[in-house]
């Protein structure tokens, strides 16, 4: 499997701000209307996504190119 790194230019604090912005704009579209519920939960799993790699890459100082988010959150990406 793949990893990426700090090495590489990603850093949590990063992550974390764009899990605020995608979860507060996933937010924004679900109380819109329920035709916006696609497009909102598309954000909002992306921003559990990363927040899930954020908290791997400070532990681990990495995290997976993975996507599904049991995956994820399973015990085998930490230390």
């Amino acid at each position: 499997m793949k990893y990426f790194a700090g090495e590489d230019g990603f850093d949590p604090v990063d992550l974390i701000q764009y899990v605020i912005e995608h979860l507060a704009s996933a937010r924004l579209l679900f109380e819109e209307s329920p035709r916006s519920y696609d497009s909102a939960g598309y954000l909002a799993q992306l921003g559990i996504e990363l927040m899930l790699k954020a908290l791997i890459l400070h532990e681990t100082g990495r995290f997976p190119d993975e996507h599904r988010l049991l995956k994820l959150h399973s015990v085998e990406n930490m230390p």
